[in-house]
């Protein structure tokens, strides 16, 4: 799946002395470790960095990405569904992430931007 603009962009992360280019569209979301940062990836891949997250979302930049805890970064266009009553967000691979309360009213707005300046084309979301 092509996400817009998300296929050409990338994300350069070294780590151990090695460079690697992340495509935006193969992220599925960056968790915080203490200091380190882990990525996600679509193909069930992860990467440890020690950066923390603050930094790599910086380097991402994209409005796709949003911030639903403090821990947790997630990619819009991978949300399968968000759970408000819960609290929790469940991601295209099955995994559920937990939603602050406090980043609620602002990922459902970050929703409704995305669903509407796309029209819902290449989205894998729907609101509950």
């Amino acid at each position: 799946m092509i996400e817009n603009g998300d296929f050409h962009r990338k994300l350069e992360i070294t780590t151990s002395g090695q460079r690697h280019f992340i495509r935006h569209s193969e992220i599925l979301h960056v968790e915080a470790s203490g200091s380190y940062a882990c990525i996600y990836k679509t193909d069930g891949t992860r990467l440890m960095v020690s950066k923390n997250l603050k930094y790599v979302e910086s380097l991402i930049d994209n409005p796709k990405f949003v911030r639903v805890h403090n821990s947790q970064l997630v990619h819009l266009n991978k949300i399968r569904q968000c759970n408000y009553r819960t609290n929790s967000i469940t991601l295209v691979n099955g995994k559920e992430i937990a939603l602050a309360v406090r980043k609620r009213e602002d990922l459902r707005r970050r929703m409704a931007e995305l669903l509407s300046s796309e029209d819902g084309a290449g989205l894998d979301a729907s609101v509950a």
